[in-house]
């Protein structure tokens, strides 16, 4: 049961990173200075951090603000562990 969860995880998680990769190497290679500086703050921030803690700050500690829970958009992605999961490997796997 556990290797089609964990292929899915893997699949959605690369091909979401790959959209957040090509976005911010469009953004850095724009020549906007605040694209730049977006760029090289997002890389610092998730390359130093490691995936496990990742995983929780956006499983536990998004959930925790009001205006996460009552939105239509977001609230349904973050109460979910799999679409956590999957949001948090496309973010580590951008760099």
């Amino acid at each position: 049961k556990a290797l089609p969860l964990t292929l899915e995880i893997w699949f959605f998680g690369i091909a979401f990173g790959l959209l957040i990769a090509t976005g911010l190497t469009w953004l850095r290679a724009s020549g906007y200075k605040l694209g730049e500086y977006f760029t090289r703050a997002y890389v610092f921030i998730f390359r130093g951090s490691p995936l496990l803690v990742q995983l929780y700050l956006i499983y536990f500690g998004l959930s925790q603000f009001d205006f996460v829970r009552h939105s239509p958009v977001l609230w349904p992605i973050l109460r979910d562990p799999m679409y956590c999961t999957i949001v948090a490997m496309a973010v580590f796997k951008a760099m």
